[in-house]
């Protein structure tokens, strides 16, 4: 890509979605499970083009992890599911706080519906975990509106170790991707390197099966 050229932009619509892991490339698979950047089930997508809202994909996805551990018998779906519902947890009381504050920073007339409007903010932010003075003036308010901001972004912080995990998770095979086909094409004696780009989830699982029974029988 020349320099100041912009991203391609890809139109995502039904037929633009990976939707399985009988048409999911094990390229893209890997590369999802790395960056955890679902917009590697969309499509055409390489990694170079603008990533694509993940939250229109988030069906998609979860259906795909889902089918995968599923058919790998693995119990570790379980804990990746749980972690994800952590993130979106997080998700979702760091936008509703931030948009409590963000609300309340603007201030409140001193009329009795007024300074009512302010205590059911307060009230929502006390659920939060996030406390505030009601018999405090303008200044004492902003002053702990500052802090309440502060605190906020250790929603943030979590996310992002979690996020770390589920890498961690993804990349926990000692073997690179690329080594694991090198090493199932010798054993298979396929006569050729399979090519991550070519072959989909469930046909690299059915080649490890293979592999597998290969070593049950030797």
């Amino acid at each position: 890509m020349q320099y100041g050229q912009k991203q391609k932009t890809i139109a995502l619509d039904a037929s633009n979605l990976y939707r399985s892991i009988e048409d999911l490339p094990l390229y893209n698979f890997d590369q999802y499970r790395k960056t955890l950047n679902n917009s590697w089930f969309v499509v055409g997508y390489d990694g170079r083009q603008k990533a694509v809202n993940p939250e229109l994909i988030k069906p998609v996805e979860d259906f795909v992890n889902e089918e995968y551990y599923t058919r790998i018998q693995d119990r570790s779906f379980a804990i990746f599911i749980g972690k994800l519902a952590k993130i979106e947890a997080f998700k979702m009381k760091y936008y509703a706080a931030s948009t409590l504050v963000e609300r309340m920073a603007k201030g409140f007339g001193n009329d009795v519906q007024q300074q009512m409007v302010r205590k059911q903010y307060i009230d929502e932010l006390r659920k939060y975990g996030f406390k505030m003075e009601f018999m405090a003036n303008v200044e004492e308010d902003l002053a702990a509106l500052s802090i309440i901001s502060t605190q906020i972004q250790s929603y943030k912080t979590q996310i992002e170790l979690i996020k770390d995990e589920l890498r961690k998770m993804g990349n926990k095979e000692s073997i690179s991707l690329g080594k694991q086909l090198k090493i199932v094409s010798q054993a298979l004696q396929l006569g050729y390197l399979i090519n991550a780009k070519k072959i989909t989830v469930l046909d690299w699982i059915e080649y490890t099966e293979q592999m597998a029974d290969l070593a049950t029988k030797n």
